[in-house]
């Protein structure tokens, strides 16, 4: 289902919800207007098994795997285009079976080792922040994104 959630920037699906970040189907790839050219960002995803229907259970397991780049105006292009990474075979992106990943933070010193059954993962690369940010974070940069997001969803 990545290309037709992720990475279906152009739709227009959510277009009568007025309080989402993906408005314009671009909730993963929103952050990209704040980092530079080089940046990407690495997409794991699986489906609530609950939410499959019956005849797609053989895919209850499988996790989605892409990465997706922000290309610059080459040439003639007006503007940057987002690529990712898809299984040249089958012009899909990668998926591979897991009942779960450590991948959810751990208790201190340990980045990564709580296990995540389902649900999506999106890890920025090369993503840098403004230099008048680069201060303790609970001071300007909470407030900057305190005012570009209405109720952020996770506690900085």
């Amino acid at each position: 289902m990545i290309p037709k959630t992720f990475m279906s920037i152009g739709a227009s699906n959510k277009i009568r919800i007025p309080f989402v970040q993906g408005k314009f189907n671009m909730g993963g790839t929103g952050v990209f207007r704040y980092s530079p050219n080089d940046a990407c960002q690495l997409l794991l995803t699986k489906r609530n098994p609950y939410l499959i229907k019956d005849g797609n259970r053989n895919d209850a397991n499988h996790w989605g795997l892409s990465i997706v780049r922000k290309i610059p105006p080459i040439g003639n292009m007006k503007s940057s285009q987002y690529r990712y990474l898809v299984n040249p075979g089958t012009n899909e992106p990668f998926s591979f079976e897991a009942d779960e990943l450590k991948i959810l933070p751990g208790d201190y010193p340990l980045k990564y080792s709580k296990p995540m059954k389902y649900g999506s993962f999106i890890k920025l690369y090369e993503y840098q922040v403004e230099k008048r940010n680069r201060t303790n974070i609970t001071l300007d940069l909470y407030n900057r994104l305190s005012l570009l997001m209405h109720s952020l969803a996770l506690p900085i």
